[in-house]
């Protein structure tokens, strides 16, 4: 993987969809929104936490030529406007988020 300490906003898909409908629903043509969760979390984070529920070990390996030369170490947003504007809040955190998506995973794999 390349810089996998560099920090990202991840949002819940779900989050994304209500926030979406409130904005159609709404009075918000041309203007530009934040949909986001307004925390940082490193992408090594993400791929442990997804790690944690598999049966297999997992190696992070760092590859330098995966480094972007230009990498942003922290991005994440506010959402204090489409909050201000329709409402907008995260509902779902993201350890939530991955247990959910790997709960559903595993379902339809046991399914098939």
């Amino acid at each position: 993987m390349g810089n996998v300490d560099s920090q990202r906003d991840f949002v819940a898909v779900g989050d994304v969809a209500d926030a979406y409908i409130k904005m159609v629903e709404g009075d918000c043509r041309g203007e530009v929104y934040n949909v986001c969760s307004g925390k940082p979390f490193s992408i090594r984070r993400i791929v442990e936490l997804i790690a944690s529920y598999s049966n297999i070990a997992v190696e992070i390996v760092h590859d330098p030529a995966l480094v972007r030369c230009q990498d942003v170490p922290v991005s994440f947003g506010s959402y204090a406007k489409a909050n201000r504007d329709f409402g907008f809040v995260p509902g779902t955190d993201i350890e939530t988020e991955i247990a959910e998506a790997w709960r559903y995973y595993m379902e339809q794999a046991s399914e098939a």
